[in-house]
């Protein structure tokens, strides 16, 4: 699948091996585990449900309903609405972030050096 040519609103369907192309929220998965350790360090894969959550998370790590770009589907099978594509992904936004001139990545500042 082109992820070039996704744009919010499409509809795509993902199994095992599959990467993310865009962040999506779920429509229907089924025994559905995603690696998500490129966004949240986690080691361990994330069960992805088609399920309205009690309050928006603000994290990746609390998403349970959402699917973010570049992660990849370990197992089962899922349906989701594309909601994000490219720089406005939380993948593009920590993109942009570690590429802004000037400014020390977060890497460098938790270990005090400076990013130039």
């Amino acid at each position: 699948m082109q992820s070039i040519s996704l744009r919010p609103g499409d509809v795509v369907e993902l199994k095992a091996g599959d990467v993310l192309p865009g962040d999506s929220r779920v429509l229907t998965a089924r025994d559905c585990f995603v690696n998500q350790a490129l966004l949240t360090g986690e080691p361990f894969p994330v069960e992805k449900q088609a399920k309205d959550l009690a309050a928006p998370s603000g994290e990746p790590s609390g998403a349970a309903n959402f699917l973010f770009m570049g992660t990849s589907v370990i197992s089962g099978v899922v349906r989701a609405v594309v909601c994000r594509t490219g720089r406005a992904t939380e993948l593009g936004g920590l993109a942009g972030d570690s590429q802004r001139a000037g400014q020390p990545m977060h890497f460098s500042k938790a270990f005090g050096s400076s990013a130039s």
